[in-house]
């Protein structure tokens, strides 16, 4: 049985729709598409400037991001995800922050 994205018969209407292929036909979460692909694209940093303070911060705060997303997406209620942006981000600053002072001393 052929799927709506094989038969080319639902269209995304927002750009990032279209990563809802993989859950539609493999069941894989739009969240851990995008995480992948933002993972690629620091590993493309972290290889063009073999800096590991970059490495690190860019890593926390794309886990902080894709975590709280996908804590959003499944448990959370609409009216939390704002709250719950800020609240990964504050957190991500401040383990950033520790890191990198304990880098320093």
């Amino acid at each position: 049985m052929a799927t709506c994205i094989e038969t080319m018969t639902c269209f995304p209407e927002k750009p990032l729709d279209v990563f809802n292929f993989y859950n539609i036909q493999y069941g894989i979460p739009t969240v851990v598409i995008l995480g992948l692909l933002v993972g690629v694209i620091i590993a493309a940093i972290y290889l063009r400037t073999r800096n590991l303070a970059h490495l690190i911060v860019l890593s926390i705060y794309s886990f902080a991001v894709f975590g709280t997303m996908w804590i959003n997406d499944e448990y959370l209620l609409e009216q939390y995800h704002t709250v719950m942006y800020i609240i990964a981000l504050a957190m991500a600053s401040l383990i950033t922050v520790l890191f990198l002072k304990l880098v320093k001393e």
